[in-house]
């Protein structure tokens, strides 16, 4: 292949202007997916300057995280950038992280390195949200993972004091059920069951720099263990304030190659969530049984179904004539702790 090697008659360059010359392009489509491929000729010493192009990891700058869009392929902006291989240009040995030259007490020998590597970029589909832009530190959905399960639990309860037992049949020129009285319950802790639907949601949050994972996140995680969420949480599904508990948190070192910016290895946050949201019977101030939005705050009995439940706190006055006197102000709290789940990944200073 004839290729003018004089980076300075070179028309291409990168967005940061290393000259590049494109040797290749391929790419493969399909109605779903695809994938992309291009190899480019660049001066060997600006390597590391093109990886960190291609392969941008995350910023952080004034207690902000910012984790760069991927570069897209010219003509099909659907694909972003997936991957980078390199390998020598011609039959001579590279050296683009200046090994030999580092060590070496005299100057290597002239063309004992080739000057020029090819790189080859593999392209993939683009993940909306994620590639497209620089993420947003306002916006969580630019920058967490989510997965989502439904579940269920289970409780076990007696039998409600007004009971009474029936028997059913199939009527079938009706085509509905029917019902005949058998008498109230006289039995006692007599056991049902009562399903609890529970949705489980999986958090996670790649890649933080080590240093505000620590001195940050970690504290506001932690700060929100095992308690519910006290305000509406907008990017799960704008969840109600009760509805969300934090139940568990993992953590992982992401360790990776660029380490010019990362001088630590970054962390990989996961948080499981519980979500307890549905409709159910419960019994209002009237005295009557009517559907309400069931929560972790509510707790079911069988002759009132599901009702919020608080606890008494006494607080002392610090001034005035009752001060330090006990059980003059009553106020009530929820049953389980609560907090504001948004603080977890609020950018610092706001």
């Amino acid at each position: 292949m004839s290729v003018n090697i004089d980076p300075s008659l070179w028309r291409l360059a990168s967005s940061s202007g290393i000259p590049v010359k494109l040797l290749k392009r391929s790419g493969s489509l399909s109605r779903k997916t695809g994938t992309g491929v291009e190899e480019y000729l660049i001066q060997a010493s600006r390597l590391t300057d093109f990886l960190s192009l291609g392969l941008p990891g995350p910023r952080a700058a004034y207690g902000l995280i910012e984790y760069p869009g991927r570069i897209a392929m010219f003509g099909v902006p659907s694909l972003v950038v997936d991957s980078m291989k390199w390998e020598a240009w011609d039959d001579r040995p590279i050296d683009p992280f200046n090994q030999d030259g580092s060590i070496a007490a005299t100057a290597t020998p002239e063309n004992t390195y080739g000057e020029f590597v090819k790189v080859t970029v593999t392209y993939k589909p683009r993940e909306k949200g994620k590639d497209d832009k620089d993420s947003d530190p306002n916006d969580p959905m630019t920058f967490l993972e989510m997965t989502s399960d439904s579940g269920g639990e289970y409780y076990t309860m007696e039998s409600p004091n007004q009971a009474k037992w029936v028997t059913i049949e199939w009527d079938k020129v009706k085509e509905e059920w029917t019902y005949a009285d058998q008498g109230s319950v006289l039995e006692k802790n007599i056991p049902g069951t009562e399903i609890v639907p529970i949705v489980n949601w999986r958090i996670r949050w790649p890649s933080i720099p080590n240093e505000i994972y620590k001195a940050i996140i970690l504290p506001r995680v932690k700060a929100c263990l095992g308690t519910v969420n006290s305000k509406t949480v907008p990017f799960i599904n704008n969840a109600l304030p009760y509805t969300l508990r934090l139940e568990t948190y993992s953590t992982s070192e992401s360790y990776t190659w660029d380490t010019e910016h990362v001088n630590a290895p970054p962390i990989t946050l996961e948080l499981v969530v519980t979500e307890k949201s549905f409709k159910g019977l419960g019994r209002i101030s009237t005295g009557e049984m009517k559907t309400t939005d069931v929560t972790h705050l509510h707790y079911f009995t069988p002759d009132d179904g599901w009702r919020l439940l608080l606890r008494k706190r006494f607080v002392i006055p610090k001034s005035g004539p009752n001060a330090g006197m006990t059980h003059t102000t009553v106020e009530w709290d929820p049953i389980l702790p609560i907090s504001d789940f948004n603080e977890i990944w609020r950018p610092v200073g706001k």
